[in-house]
């Protein structure tokens, strides 16, 4: 039985979205944390720092690449979907 949900992993470009989504939250996650203890402690200067200027550059690649994967499947024929949807309903 072929499965359609959160665990379906046959199609390999949902496996990446899913992970790449998955590891732009916990690099947002973890900016957002280097931000509130920067300005709790400023002597510590996580945000100027040269691993911090990594993480933003990770993070906004990982962005990038999940919203370009993202905008890829919300453009992948809608009609085609629509059909394939169609025929599961009959089935």
């Amino acid at each position: 039985m072929k499965g359609n949900g959160l665990f379906d992993f046959s199609n390999k470009v949902r496996v990446i979205r899913v992970i790449l989504s998955h590891i732009t939250m916990m690099l947002a996650v973890l900016v957002l944390v280097l931000f509130v203890i920067d300005k709790v402690n400023n002597a510590m200067e996580f945000m100027t720092s040269q691993l911090s200027r990594w993480v933003f550059a990770l993070l906004a690649l990982f962005a990038l690449i999940t919203a370009i994967l993202n905008i890829v499947a919300l453009w992948d024929n809608p009609d085609k979907r629509r059909r394939q949807r169609n025929r599961s309903f009959r089935n």
